[in-house]
């Protein structure tokens, strides 16, 4: 039998002479040249993507790569959030010594703001203050309520965008079925919207019926179309005795009411 230089057998006199483990040793040797060839793609492809993190778009692909820190786990603040080029900056949270509510930028006038809001929200109060979704806080002052419905207008003075101001949309326009969002503060929560149909529209007293949730502090909110990408309504009642049943002052209503009840 034939040995190699050490003294041992070498691997073609051992194929030789061990007839009966050829295919074995011929399988073996294939698996390790199909190993060598996976090495040989994956370290060619990652050589490829560092010269493309190096020099073509440098950071891109180290950035998705590194640990992520604690601090960047951390819920950063949400971007304003808007509908259609409606943005809800517009939407502004009522305060008064005794509840709170929401409230809608529909007008600017020399630098005040003119807010609808819901009249039991800001009824029989001696101090009403409005605030945005950045904590910035103005004093405001009732315009005029409407007698017979829970309607009311509000000024303040401070900075307001042009921007912010949230069109009037005709509510007679819609029909049952159409799709909604609730805008407000419910709860005291900021910038909370909420979807659902128009489930009826009634005639007396006006109302807009629509199962989209709502909570104590959206009272005053808009209720906005999504056909129309405005306002066709202003919460002001909840069901409490039944689910899924709120109801908003059509804005048809709300505007006819102003015009005539309120100062120019």
């Amino acid at each position: 039998m034939g040995k190699d230089s050490t003294g041992g057998i070498s691997m073609v006199n051992y194929v030789k002479y061990f007839p009966e483990d050829k295919k074995s040793v011929r399988l073996k040797m294939k698996t390790w040249i199909v190993i060598g060839w996976v090495l040989w793609v994956i370290a060619l492809i990652i050589g490829i993507l560092t010269v493309v993190d190096i020099f073509l778009f440098p950071g891109v692909i180290s950035s998705q790569l590194r640990p992520v820190k604690a601090e960047e786990l951390q819920s950063k603040p949400e971007e304003p959030q808007q509908h259609g080029s409606m943005s809800y900056n517009g939407v502004w949270r009522v305060d008064t010594e005794r509840s709170f509510g929401s409230c809608f930028l529909i007008r600017m006038e020399n630098g005040k703001g003119l807010f609808l809001t819901a009249k039991h929200v800001i009824q029989n109060v001696s101090q009403i203050s409005i605030k945005s979704q950045t904590n910035t806080t103005y004093p405001a002052n009732v315009i005029c309520t409407v007698n017979d419905e829970d309607v009311a207008l509000i000024r303040a003075e401070g900075f307001f965008e042009e921007g912010w101001i949230l069109p009037l949309g005709i509510s007679s326009n819609i029909r049952q079925g159409d799709k909604i969002l609730v805008v407000g503060w419910p709860l005291g929560q900021s910038h909370s919207v909420t979807g659902g149909l128009v489930s009826s529209i009634i005639s007396d007293p006006p109302r807009i019926q629509t199962d989209a949730a709502t909570n104590p502090g959206n009272s005053g909110g808009p209720l906005i179309s999504e056909n129309q990408s405005a306002v066709v309504g202003i919460i002001v009642q909840s069901m409490k005795e039944a689910e899924g049943m709120h109801y908003a002052v059509p804005i048809d209503v709300a505007k006819e009411l102003i015009r005539s009840s309120c100062p120019d």
